[in-house]
């Protein structure tokens, strides 16, 4: 549960779940070319969220991070804590697997994360107007 190693496995794993997703596609495996694509989304997604620190990899310079960015916040560490005990505990507690409770309850929670964060920012950004 740790971000440290985030970077390498993204750029480790691309060429694996790409050739995962192209053979899923060329041998018509029903659902799964779903499955592989939306993993394969999620690495680039990951990939381009870490692009300010990517870029040396193709000889671009490289930029520092802000101390501001959004990846630094407490917050999103809160809301993966709630989010793992909740999905484990789900599934532990429950014979039965419900994905629109879950997908609902986890929604929720990131949701919740998320308007937080924005009325976190719109103070700061108030006390700095009136400073």
């Amino acid at each position: 549960m740790t971000e440290r190693f985030a970077k390498l496995g993204a750029v480790l794993n691309l060429p694996i779940i790409l050739n995962v997703f192209v053979i899923t596609i060329s041998m018509e495996f029903g659902g799964t070319s779903l499955i592989t694509g939306l993993m394969l989304a999620a690495n680039l997604m990951l990939l381009i969220w870490h692009w300010r620190e990517l870029r040396s990899l193709i000889n671009l310079p490289h930029q520092t991070e802000s101390k501001d960015q959004e990846d630094n916040k407490s917050l999103w560490e809160i809301t993966g804590v709630l989010l793992f005990p909740f999905t484990a505990g789900y599934r532990l507690l429950f014979d039965f697997y419900n994905p629109f409770f879950w997908f609902g309850v986890g929604f929720i929670i990131g949701l919740s994360a998320f308007l937080i964060r924005i009325v976190q920012r719109n103070q700061s950004k108030k006390n700095l107007n009136q400073s």
